[in-house]
């Protein structure tokens, strides 16, 4: 894929929240080639410094970094922060809550009254009325942002598909793995994906200035796939032969199987089979139309369609068109 993007970006400072995570590596890999300086910020150094060797690393945790004063020291000399951070469902080491809605509050407070921009990685399909805590609280967090900071772009991906996984993906990636016969759950289940690449670009464009403060956007392919389709595609795309048989893995199983990573993971184990995952994918990875429209979005319907990802065989490509 291409680096192009319409200006060039001036260089800045970008502290990057959750570098060490799938999106987060790509988007500090992205804007590092992008000449910025990026400092990545995380709970886990040593993880960080495994991750991503090349960058700078401050620690904290965000679950203590709900006042506004807790966050200043780390904007000082900074020009953008991309908060990449989350957590799946509460555990001995994630509150919800606080990760996705109270800290951010908090950062962008912090980022408003420094004069510093603020990228927020939310996720497709959060809003206020949404099935699962991970987005609802991720929703919640979005409307603070919408209140707090001035300069902002909050983009919302479908299922990021990269070389990498986490979450959703790492389950559908064990799926599609399983030699000979394809086990499968939930098949009819609506996905739109994207690509870690084209994420990371949308993050790069908007601290060159293409994308206008105010943004709020899912970035989706333009084809809505089944659950079956998906992990087809990606078991092609791992390099695996097609399945010979395909075997429906059954509800109750699949609920059993949920509680069993659910119980570990309250023992530590943040394992990709955890109920909020299946939830997630069961309810469907789509975006949400309606955000452009009732936020008074300044992009038009036509520019928006540009930003859409399409699926061409195994391979995703972006659309390259930023200009409305």
């Amino acid at each position: 894929m291409s680096d192009r993007i319409l200006n060039t970006p001036s260089r800045m400072t970008v502290l990057i929240v959750g570098a060490y995570g799938l999106i987060g590596s790509g988007v500090a890999q992205r804007l590092a080639r992008d000449g910025h300086t990026t400092i990545g910020l995380g709970r886990d150094i040593d993880t960080g410094k495994r991750v991503l060797p090349s960058i700078s690393w401050l620690a904290a945790d965000l679950r203590t970094l709900t006042e506004v004063s807790k966050w200043q020291p780390f904007l000082k000399g900074v020009d953008a922060v991309v908060n990449c951070s989350g957590a799946l469902q509460n555990g001995p080491e994630d509150h919800l809550e606080v990760v996705h809605h109270y800290a951010v509050f908090a950062l962008a407070q912090a980022c408003a009254s420094a004069d510093v921009q603020l990228v927020q990685i939310s996720a497709a399909g959060a809003h206020a009325d949404a099935t699962t805590p991970f987005l609802a609280s991720k929703a919640r967090g979005d409307a603070a942002i919408q209140t707090a900071a001035k300069t902002h772009q909050i983009f919302r991906p479908g299922l990021v598909l990269a070389r990498h996984s986490y979450g959703g993906t790492t389950m559908l990636r064990m799926l599609a793995a399983v030699p000979l016969i394809q086990p499968i759950a939930i098949p009819e289940a609506k996905v739109q994906t994207i690509a870690l690449d084209d994420v990371v670009e949308a993050v790069s464009a908007a601290l060159a200035g293409n994308i206008p403060s105010g943004f709020v956007g899912d970035l989706v392919e333009s084809d809505t796939h089944t659950l079956q389709e998906v992990v087809a595609s990606m078991r092609q795309w791992l390099g695996f032969a097609p399945a010979r048989r395909e075997i429906l893995i059954p509800h109750f199983l699949i609920g059993t199987i949920s509680r069993v990573a659910d119980g570990l993971g309250k023992l530590g184990w943040r394992s990709p089979l955890r109920s909020t995952a299946v939830k997630v994918l069961a309810d469907g990875v789509l975006e949400t139309r309606q955000t452009f429209r009732n936020l008074g979005c300044p992009l038009s319907d036509h520019c928006r369609r540009q930003w859409l990802v399409c699926q061409r065989g195994p391979r995703i490509d972006c659309l390259r068109e930023w200009r409305c």
